[in-house]
């Protein structure tokens, strides 16, 4: 172990001075890496502190996150000045998932190592192990970590190691050494003592030989814990897993109770309506007796019942073939969802669908989704992995099943894109589904629409465009807005994935020039090495 701490020391501070010079974020990540290739880690992560504010600002992308208004073991490790190790973090009573976690890794074990620079906490270097992984953080991981203090204030501070201090920091003094021979000295024995005191050693053997047999006790209960704890993890995931089927079953009979109905609703209002024929021919018959026409008007009073309900059938037709085709374009499972943000973009437009509003108004339940989903914090963020080309192939069937009207999709993926990512991937194909919505309002559809991925420092940005065609001079303003504030008039579906994104802690702008309109977002994705 000595001989690599040694070289990882020389690594890193070489790696150090590229930073300083160059601001390549990328050489953060490499020490990082080098991190956790030493410590047997899945995730490695440098924070900087400002204790004025109190808040965590992460180098490689600067993200920030408060930790003031929380207990945590972040906190703990900032305010005693010393590292905090935790091997069962999530059953830890001081441990705070959106401070200690806010990545939201499936992980095991953490240690916290603050980095101190005389009296004064500056940064944090958090080490995560995944649930897989056997082995626990000791104290002589902290210890090994203390062997690298000086780069990383050097790296906190933004400052060159120079050439004397490397070589300071890499020789084999006594202070930098890592102690890896724990083997007790050789213990005198007793009939080499005098009788006194043989008589106290004798005691304090036994005692000793007590306290061993007592470690080793509380090692086979550790065991027995740890056989317990992943019972009850195994537990808890079936929980969850029966908790979803219960939900995905909810949503199921819900739908199932809104086409009830709808259709009652449906039945109820062709009732009235032949009521009201009703009356008309009877009036009609009456008025015919007077003029002696009854035959003219008993065929005028059919004709107009005729079209009448040609034109409701065609209607009930038109709405059930959008919800059939519409409901079997997703399976039955996460991106199920999508089709109730579908039904709320098509109640919110003002294009048609009149008749469908008015029945889902009637039930209540969707206008309650409405607030809970959108505008009462109730959307909540899963990132899981997902293949770039999966994501992809979903996105080119909308162009058949929703747009058949716009020309081909035009999909690009850049060089640098991973072929995975770890990213909310259901709720970033609802922004794009809502973003062609409100193209298509504009696009000119004899010309492609242009799809573009790219990735760079830990964010995945889209572009997403296409010819429009517009005489009239204030839409071109509107088009030419470049901040996006959400609050768009006639603009449903762009104002549903600005929510979106926002919550999804990213940016969006649109960019208008030469008769093109195109949207440009970032969202934050990762790569895990696993």
């Amino acid at each position: 172990m000595q001989g690599d701490v040694k070289s990882n020391l020389k690594t890193m501070a070489n790696t150090l001075n590229k930073y300083v010079e160059s601001k390549d974020l990328n050489e953060i990540e490499k020490i990082e890496n080098q991190f956790e290739a030493l410590f047997n880690a899945e995730v490695v992560k440098l924070w900087a502190y400002d204790d004025k504010n109190e808040t965590l600002q992460l180098i490689e992308n600067g993200n920030q996150e408060a930790v003031s208004l929380l207990p945590s073991l972040t906190k703990q490790a900032i305010t005693d000045k010393s590292s905090v190790i935790s091997n069962h973090s999530t059953s830890d009573k001081y441990y705070t998932p959106e401070i200690d976690n806010p990545l939201e890794l499936k992980v095991k074990a953490l240690m916290i190592f603050p980095i101190i620079k005389g009296q004064q906490v500056i940064g944090v270097l958090r080490i995560w192990r995944g649930l897989k992984q056997k082995k626990i953080f000791t104290r002589k991981d902290e210890s090994i970590l203390k062997s690298f203090m000086p780069i990383l204030i050097k790296l906190i501070v933004c400052e060159k190691m120079e050439k004397e201090e490397i070589i300071v920091l890499t020789d084999d003094t006594t202070e930098n050494k890592v102690v890896t021979d724990t083997k007790p000295a050789a213990t005198p024995k007793a009939k080499d003592l005098p009788s006194k005191v043989s008589d106290e050693f004798t005691a304090l053997q036994k005692k000793l030989d007590e306290t061993l047999e007592e470690l080793e006790s509380y090692r086979k209960n550790e065991a027995v814990y740890k056989i317990q704890i992943d019972k009850s993890q195994s537990e808890l995931k079936k929980s969850k897993e029966n908790c979803k089927q219960i939900e995905t079953s909810a949503l199921e009979l819900s739908s199932e109770i809104e086409a009830y109905q709808s259709q009652i609703n449906e039945l109820t209002t062709q009732l009235e309506i032949l009521k009201e024929d009703h009356e008309h021919v009877k009036h009609a018959l009456k008025e015919a007796n007077k003029n002696n026409n009854v035959q003219n008007i008993k065929e005028e009073k059919l004709k107009r019942s005729l079209i009448e309900n040609k034109r409701l059938g065609k209607l009930d037709q038109n709405i059930e073939l959008i919800l059939d085709e519409v409901y079997h374009l997703f399976e039955k499972n996460e991106y199920s969802y999508m089709l109730f943000e579908l039904l709320v973009f098509s109640i919110s437009s003002k294009k048609g669908m009149d008749y469908l509003e008015e029945t889902l108004r009637k039930t209540k339940l969707v206008p309650d989704m409405i607030e809970g989903y959108y505008f009462n914090g109730n959307l909540k963020v899963h990132n899981e992995k997902c293949l770039i080309q999966d994501f992809i192939k979903r996105i080119e069937k909308y162009k058949n099943n929703i747009f058949p009207e716009m020309m081909d999709f035009n999909v690009v993926v850049e060089n640098e894109v991973p072929a995975s990512l770890v990213f909310d991937a259901p709720k970033i194909q609802t922004i794009l589904l809502h973003l062609l919505m409100d193209l298509n309002q504009f696009a000119e559809h004899s010309k492609p629409v242009n799809i573009h991925f790219a990735y760079k420092n830990k964010f995945l940005t889209i572009e997403i465009g296409t010819s429009v065609y517009q005489k009239n001079s204030l839409l071109k303003s509107v088009l030419k807005q470049i901040k996006l504030t959400g609050n768009e008039k006639e603009r449903h579906g762009l104002q549903l994935s600005i929510k979106l994104i926002k919550r999804l802690k990213g940016e969006i702008e649109s960019v208008y020039e030469d008769e093109y309109y195109k949207f440009v977002f970032s969202v934050p994705a990762q790569v895990i090495k696993i």
